[in-house]
């Protein structure tokens, strides 16, 4: 009986078929962007049904945002404060939620073998959480979701380990290797043995560090928000709520860098109130911008926002400077945005990204020059200060390739061999 091996990424998912001899592509999501992937996306509509990927995106423009559009869900399976959401009326947590979506991947993935599938290998980060209580309640959330989606055999294999799975094919020879995959919402770094030797065994042994920090593109994108848009939107504008004038307070403005926040500020009635009065003493020049505000929270822009700033965001991967163009009803922003400021606003995230990269070698006894090789993974990788960083120390001896789906295709390789020597 085939198996499945899932890649549950915090923006983009893949999805393998295995048996016992090859490994398939499941192209659950054949209109997205990113090939061999689905958005990590789900939309409910206030009436009924449900739609996951690409087409959740196009439900929720086409039900004009009636409803209840659902991304990033695996930042929030450590937390253990958010427990459910709400759904139609309903409470629900968040592992049914998750199992919504994954059904849709296993239904795909049967449609794809021909068969039913009852066992998956599913990917998780090196670290779900800095502290091991919310780590553990991560893989116990994702342990719970695949049984509600159907799946009665579980398993889960470390991310990093699974892309140097998918890596180690190519090698010729044992190599000693820094394995980074930098996603979504997590960035993972393993050193690693690999090569013709170690294939077939159980891969644990081979792991000499490891380590992960909660840090991925999503948080890019949020610096990109904070210190080149949100400017935009009135950020430093003054009002008089009383005798003086005092800065506008800016939490409602900080929400626009997250979903989650966005979501919850855009459906809180008090928070456009709140706007409402802005508005009556607002001082120029920051009164279109919070009009703008208001307007965009009024009307949930948040989907094609975070469009806008995703393309900018590319854009600035290969260009000196990028224009963030986003328009929506009376908002209108076509903006330059420099890389070099962009940079200047990610400091922060790469010099967290540096010290655990630097602590974990320090732990495990090896100095830089102690790897051979450098496999760079995961989109977060292809922003060129990120892979700047990598190159600082590790000149020469860097391998980029296959950033959305290495982690997926090195699934199903383990899952092949798990299943020939019956250990799936």
């Amino acid at each position: 009986m085939p198996v499945c091996a899932i890649d549950f990424g915090t923006s983009n998912t893949s999805v393998f078929v295995a048996d016992q001899t090859e490994t398939r592509t499941v192209l659950v999501d054949p209109q997205s962007k990113i090939s061999e992937t689905a958005p990590t996306i789900s939309f409910y509509p206030n009436e009924e049904g449900q739609f996951h990927g690409t087409p959740a995106a196009r439900a929720y423009v086409d039900y004009h945002m009636d409803g209840r559009f659902i991304q990033s869900l695996k930042r929030h399976l450590p937390s253990s404060s958010f427990t459910k959401t709400v759904i139609r009326g309903s409470s629900l947590p968040i592992d049914w939620i998750v199992a919504q979506y994954l059904r849709w991947l296993k239904d795909a993935a049967e449609a794809e073998a021909g068969s039913q599938i009852e066992t998956v290998l599913l990917g998780r980060p090196a670290r779900y959480h800095t502290y091991k209580k919310n780590d553990d309640l991560a893989q116990q959330r994702m342990y719970e979701a695949a049984t509600r989606a159907g799946f009665a055999n579980i398993a889960f294999q470390l991310e990093p380990i699974a892309a140097a799975r998918d890596f180690e094919r190519s090698l010729s020879d044992d190599i000693l290797c820094l394995v980074c995959d930098l996603g979504g919402g997590t960035s993972d770094f393993t050193i690693m043995k690999l090569g013709p030797s170690r294939l077939g065994g159980k891969r644990e042994k081979d792991v000499v560090a490891s380590t992960g920090v909660s840090i991925g593109g999503n948080d890019f994108d949020a610096c990109l928000i904070r210190h080149g848009i949100l400017n935009h939107f009135g950020f430093d504008a003054l009002y008089h709520p009383a005798e003086r004038e005092v800065p506008v307070p800016t939490y409602l403005h900080h929400s626009l860098t997250a979903w989650h926040q966005l979501h919850f500020a855009a459906s809180d009635a008090s928070n456009i109130a709140f706007l409402d009065s802005v508005l009556r003493t607002v001082a120029e020049p920051g009164r279109q911008g919070i009009a703008w505000l208001r307007e965009f929270l009024s009307n949930n822009y948040g989907f094609a926002f975070f469009g806008a700033v995703e393309d900018c965001k590319i854009q600035l991967s290969s260009h000196k400077s990028a224009t963030f163009n986003f328009e929506a009803g009376t908002i209108s922003i076509h903006d330059t945005i420099s890389r070099a400021s962009f940079e200047r606003s990610v400091a922060g995230l790469l010099a967290t990204i540096s010290g655990t990269i630097d602590s974990m070698f320090v732990n495990a006894g090896l100095r830089f020059d102690d790897v051979s090789t450098v496999f760079l993974t995961g989109g977060t990788s292809q922003i060129p200060c990120v892979a700047n960083l990598f190159n600082s120390r590790f000149s020469g001896r860097i391998i980029a390739r296959d950033a959305f789906v290495s982690v997926g295709r090195g699934l199903a390789v383990e899952a092949r061999e798990r299943l020939i020597a019956g250990r799936l």
